[in-house]
């Protein structure tokens, strides 16, 4: 157990140094040390009240900091795969099998990736191993009512913490009532109290929480991420096979997501054939995951949002390697360890996105008189909220992922809403308020090297590759627009993909009659520069 927690940091280590300032996908949710009542904790909680309640909780307790904000989702995924393995050596598998269900975790490149970034996802993960491996335990005995509270009451437990969870506690629920009505229908009535109780407090999390959590803007931004299937099958069969190809991908590591795909789908098959019901609750979770994808109600694909998949899917490997070590132990117990170490020497470094604004936004509150506008470029908004001395406000809005923008309590910052893909018509369409009340502006902007086009679908593109470019492609007429507006109809580019952030800006700056008044600070992850007229 030591090892697997060792094996987590080791990889983690990396992209948990110190860095200037949090990734602006981290502010946000780190913006919960900033929040005043339960209206604002709830705006910025989003999906995750439970992560965002320990995590306002931990930095009350230690104190904010980059690398403090970080340490709690990484202390949890560092203690996932040692319980990953309690779980299965407590349910029967041999402790080669258990390990090696344990181990692919600790070295999955989306897990280990997640553990450094200010987001819940690694709760997520620890919480559906601890119900996947409670359903596990009940099925050993679908007769004891004590099983059935403690899952039900576990289920609710998680998903005060986890909102994946539900999936879960779904399928554990609904297996185990198949399991009970196989072996004595008599006694339904010890599973039906704890299960309609479980349902009916799911019913209103979803109600009264979650749902009104959702804004509309968080479906569209990943609407590349959801499987159509109004084109035709030949689109549908595209788009599911990309899908699952692309969560065994994040799993693994491994190129070529269709082999990996392929070799879960020899594990699942392995343990339906064993364990009917086991199966059932392994690949039920699964399977509700695709259903949900293709009504548009939760992504998949993305990585981040699929870890939660990760336990079941590494435990249907651990009982295939199972059921492998007891036919033939010491081939078995080789071949785990030479997977062991190829993974190991495979798996990628993780490296956190550091961006750089937190300093730059010291730097321009020590610079900018009272008569100067601070304008943030969209995406930088809540860093900027974030690493300000001066009191904010948050306030819902329907045009942002998250459904929340924020407000500095000065009347000469602008932090308009993030609102991805009408970001740079958005800071435009500032800009152009800006002028009217201010000669001297500081743009604080990131990211500054990256290209503005995000690069969209190559020509001719079959349905695959055109389910692959779903996302990019949803932004393109949104960055064109931006593109054209700034530059005039005559005047852009013969390559508009090139055209990077802080050339944008510029544009937009020159175009509003401002002039650089200095070099500024222009680094690859963040720039402050000066502009007067």
């Amino acid at each position: 157990m030591a090892l697997l927690a060792g094996v987590v940091t080791f990889l983690a280590r990396p992209a948990f140094d110190a860095t200037p300032s949090l990734y602006r996908d981290d502010a946000w949710t780190a913006l919960v040390t900033k929040t005043d009542g339960l209206s604002e904790f709830l705006l910025v909680a989003v999906t995750a009240p439970g992560f965002a309640a320990l995590l306002k909780g931990w930095l009350a307790l230690v104190g904010f900091d980059e690398w403090k904000a970080q340490l709690l989702p990484l202390l949890i995924a560092i203690v996932t795969p040692p319980v990953l393995y309690v779980v299965l050596v407590r349910r029967g598998l041999v402790r080669v099998a258990a390990g090696a269900g344990a181990f692919l975790l600790a070295v999955s490149p989306e897990f280990v990736k997640d553990a450094t970034r200010v987001k819940q996802y690694s709760l997520d993960t620890l919480c559906v191993v601890c119900l996947l491996g409670l359903a596990w335990w009940l099925l050993d005995d679908v007769t004891s009512a004590r099983r059935w509270r403690y899952l039900a009451l576990a289920g609710v437990g998680a998903l005060l913490l986890s909102s994946p969870s539900v999936i879960f506690l779904v399928t554990g629920l609904g297996v185990g009532l198949v399991a009970l009505w196989r072996e004595d229908r008599s006694r339904l009535r010890i599973a039906l109290v704890p299960s309609a109780l479980a349902g009916a407090f799911t019913l209103l999390w979803w109600v009264l929480v979650l749902h009104p959590a959702v804004s509309p803007a968080l479906t569209s931004f990943w609407r590349g991420y959801y499987i159509p299937l109004g084109g035709g099958v030949g689109q549908a069969l595209a788009a599911v096979s990309v899908t699952a190809g692309r969560v065994a991908t994040h799993a693994t590591g491994l190129r070529g997501g269709e082999v990996a795909a392929a070799l879960f789908a020899v594990a699942y098959g392995v343990v339906l054939w064993r364990r009917l019901l086991l199966g059932l609750l392994l690949l039920g979770p699964i399977a509700i995951a695709f259903l949900l994808a293709t009504r548009d109600l939760a992504p998949l694909g993305t990585g981040r949002t699929d870890v939660y998949l990760y336990p079941a899917l590494m435990m249907a490997v651990a009982v295939t390697v199972d059921a492998l070590a007891r036919r033939a132990p010491r081939a078995t117990g080789v071949g785990a360890l030479a997977a062991a170490v190829l993974l190991l020497f495979l798996a990628p470094t993780p490296v956190y996105p550091v961006d750089e604004v937190g300093p730059l936004v010291a730097e321009v509150e020590a610079k900018a008189s009272p008569s100067d506008a601070i304008v943030a470029y969209p995406l930088a908004s809540y860093q900027v909220a974030l690493y300000t001395r001066r009191p904010i406000d948050l306030r819902r809005i329907d045009t942002t992922a998250t459904g929340f923008t924020v407000d500095v309590r000065a009347k000469n910052v602008y932090t308009p809403a993030e609102a991805w893909p009408r970001d740079a018509l958005n800071f435009a369409a500032t800009i152009e308020r800006v002028r009217r009340g201010h000669d001297s502006v500081w743009v604080l902007v990131t990211p500054t090297g990256d290209p503005l086009i995000s690069p969209p679908s190559p020509e001719g593109a079959g349905a695959r590759e055109r389910f692959r470019h779903r996302w990019e492609d949803a932004a393109l007429p949104y960055a064109l627009q931006a593109i054209r507006q700034a530059y005039g109809a005559k005047g852009v580019p013969a390559e508009p993909r090139e055209i990077t952030f802080q050339q944008y800006v510029g544009r937009v700056m020159r175009r509003a009659g401002y002039r650089q008044s200095d070099p500024g600070i222009v680094r690859p992850r963040g720039s402050l520069t000066h502009w007067e007229r």
